[in-house]
């Protein structure tokens, strides 16, 4: 069976991950890995019993949109430059600039002194409070985080809009993007079977995806079995084959055994094989939502930060129109990848000293009388052998009896 490397069933109940459609217990937060693009699939239930283990689906409205974004959450960028504009005119701003240095740049913007000029404050650390000096409604500021790290977008917001006796006051806020997103989240697929040869005798049924309920039947082209059930065991299957005239022990030797919750493998023994077709007409499959996320972005890159591993978010939202629900947050792992690249090329140890000039290494040899570092042999070859003379302590070539003298002065 093809499944998701994640499968999140997200419980309405308490805003919770847990285990599995009748599971009870909650579910491990997930751990992704840099650069990989994982497939993701999203069941919304609802437990109206815990102790019984009673499960309901919620069924995603037609036409939603489901949103999953990795990251940090209301984080700001820490260094670099954004712009603001205001009008035809645009002016740099340092990360890192106060208030006051703010309020001196924006007011010297010449769309801005044309409007009568603002007033510009800091607060919450992130966010650029812009009141007018003047009376009446005006165009909104604009931002660019182009050069910013992390990496942030702007937003503008009104918190009061202008009139013929009201100040208008505007603010910009820089936030931190995801890390990793996706709204490319479309319905899964029907649960079916697919079958497939995986040895000369045996055939495998195996279900694409979890099934909720139901059942199916298996036909040889002649004969179809009953219902069978999707959770059926190898005695099961086997029995459904047998009422149906399809195996028997003697002259169709038929063997089942379950392979995975939702797998089969079907053993012929006689000498003329069937094929076998099934019917999925009677699964229930179901209603969730399958797309994947790409965490091989910069973004990933700017949190980990060098660290093996970091601890952040992550955040699934149904939207339906103007009606916006987020259905989970909760924590999330992210760890560092080593397959960084396209290609890798190590370096070769070097070749065996036996295979190697001498005179290019240092060759530790040792007996029980030394222990000597030869540094440097000059008469030595390639695949010398080199043996200690304790009669007249030297070390010598064993094969000449040849006596070599290291560069310090010393004896071999």
């Amino acid at each position: 069976m093809s499944e998701p490397l994640f499968t999140f069933w997200v419980d309405a109940t308490n805003n919770s991950l847990i285990s599995g459609w009748n599971g009870l217990v909650r579910a491990k937060d997930p751990i992704f890995k840099q650069g990989d693009n994982v497939s993701v699939e999203i069941h919304w239930i609802k437990k109206t019993s815990f102790t019984e283990g009673i499960t309901e689906e919620i069924p995603f409205p037609s036409g939603s949109v489901v949103r999953v974004a990795v990251g940090e959450i209301d984080a700001s960028p820490k260094s670099g430059v954004w712009i603001i504009g205001f009008g035809t005119d645009f002016a740099n701003i340092d990360i890192s600039a106060d208030g006051t240095t703010v309020n001196t740049i924006v007011n010297s913007m010449p769309s801005v002194i044309a409007a009568g000029g603002v007033t510009v404050i800091i607060v919450n650390g992130s966010t650029y409070r812009i009141t007018f000096n003047t009376n009446g409604a005006k165009v909104n500021f604009s931002s660019n985080c182009g050069t910013v790290y992390p990496s942030a977008t702007g937003f503008t917001s009104k918190s009061r809009t202008g009139d013929d006796f009201t100040r208008e006051v505007q603010n910009i806020k820089l936030k931190c993007v995801p890390v990793a997103y996706s709204d490319a989240f479309t319905d899964t697929p029907s649960a079916t079977i697919e079958t497939s040869i995986i040895e000369t005798r045996t055939t495998r049924l195996a279900f694409t995806d979890v099934p909720k309920g139901g059942y199916f039947t298996i036909s040889d082209g002649t004969l179809t079995s009953g219902n069978i059930s999707v959770f059926a065991s190898s005695t099961d299957m086997y029995s459904a084959l047998l009422a149906a005239g399809m195996a028997n022990s003697l002259t169709i030797p038929i063997t089942v055994n379950k392979v995975d919750m939702y797998a089969w493998d079907i053993y012929q023994g006689a000498t003329s094989l069937k094929t076998f077709s099934i019917n999925t007409g009677g699964v229930i499959s179901f209603s969730s939502k399958t797309g994947t996320i790409d965490f091989n972005t910069e973004e990933v890159e700017e949190l980990l930060d060098s660290n093996n591993s970091i601890n952040t978010n992550i955040e699934i939202e149904v939207s339906n129109g103007t009606v916006k629900h987020t259905i989970y947050q909760g924590k999330a792992t992210i760890i560092n990848d080593m397959i960084d690249s396209s290609t890798f090329n190590p370096s070769s140890l070097s070749s065996p000293a036996s295979q190697m000039d001498l005179n290019a290494i240092g060759v530790r040899v040792t007996n029980l009388e030394s222990n000597e570092l030869v540094t440097n042999i000059s008469n030595a070859q390639n695949n010398d052998v080199l043996a200690f003379n304790s009669s007249n302590s030297k070390w010598v070539n064993k094969s000449t009896l040849t006596t070599f003298t290291s560069v310090d002065g010393g004896n071999f």
